[in-house]
């Protein structure tokens, strides 16, 4: 996964909207710097040099998810400068992964996405999103209740459970009491939108072919799934967490893959009612689907999965 996440993260920086990044001088050797304490550095060997912007937007990049202090103040508006251009940018390249069709480069994207919103590292668990939980309470609370229960996250079972539930668990992680209110009820107010079936489904269509200088009518047999969405969420949600992105609510998509490697096709979707059916048509020569995945673009810790019904 963190391969991937460079990838797609250098790929980013990569783009136009980036390259007139400012680079001023003696910057190149703050740049350096920078470079040798990220996580993610660049060599020379990789070609990058340190004196372009759209290698000084990938040191940003960096420095806003590992939430590092910049020594010059140019640089704070230099972050803002590329975070606001991040979510559009970033939007179209997981489109693009999905449209090429490779489930492990969209969902590294998502997943940068996530990242970038929340201002936290890939392997940061989905719970420190939540304000007033430190990384000791999130290891606590995973002890308490697992890394993952039936196939969802431990942030997603706690949006689960009713609000005493919750309070009980937070309370035995270690959280102080006057903390444990307002956290329970920023929790009950993320999103929750399950997929309650994904089934398969064949219909016999009418089609047409040339032949012989004439249009001939032929039957076909044309495939679908058909995604229930179900909407559990409180009515006076909003997103509780901060970010100094320009973004949206959180999308919401959903993707059909091989369970593999392969997305076959995907739809972003909003899901206003409390059920909502999703009618995603096959193309002649699609690989056959097995599993619906609904994933938020600017939450992690909230995705699910479901096998698809072939009978």
């Amino acid at each position: 996964m963190e391969a991937q996440l460079e990838w797609i993260a250098k790929l980013l920086a990569s783009a136009f909207e980036f390259s007139d990044v400012p680079v001023r001088h003696h910057e190149d050797q703050v740049n350096a710097d920078l470079n040798r304490i990220l996580p993610w550095n660049m060599s020379k060997e990789s070609g990058l040099i340190l004196e372009g912007g759209n290698e000084k937007s990938f040191l940003l990049f960096q420095a806003y998810l590992r939430r590092i202090e910049f020594p010059i103040k140019d640089y704070v508006a230099d972050s803002k400068l590329v975070m606001d251009q991040v979510p559009r940018v970033l939007n179209a390249l997981i489109e693009t992964a999905a449209h090429i069709g490779s489930m492990e480069q969209t969902f590294a994207a998502i997943r940068l996405s996530q990242m970038f919103s929340q201002g936290c590292w890939w392997n940061d668990p989905p719970l420190l999103q939540v304000p007033q939980i430190s990384r000791k309470v999130a290891e606590s609370i995973i002890t308490e209740v697992g890394e993952t229960l039936g196939g969802i996250s431990p942030l997603l079972h706690l949006v689960r459970l009713p609000p005493s539930e919750v309070s009980s668990i937070l309370e035995k992680s270690g959280m102080k009491p006057k903390h444990i209110l307002r956290t329970v009820k920023v929790i009950k107010q993320l999103p929750d939108v399950r997929i309650v079936r994904a089934k398969s489904v064949s219909m016999q269509g009418n089609a047409s072919t040339f032949i012989n200088g004439k249009i001939e009518p032929r039957k076909v047999i044309r495939k679908k799934v058909s995604v229930c969405l179900e909407n559990v969420t409180p009515s006076n949600t909003r997103l509780p967490f901060s970010t100094s992105l320009k973004t949206s609510s959180s999308s919401l998509w959903v993707f059909l893959t091989d369970g593999v490697k392969e997305l076959v096709k995907f739809e972003k979707c909003k899901v206003s009612s409390n059920r909502h059916e999703l009618e995603i048509n096959l193309d002649t020569g699609d690989t056959v689907p097995t599993k619906a995945h609904l994933i938020y673009s600017n939450i992690a810790g909230l995705d699910t999965s479901i096998s698809i019904d072939m009978s």
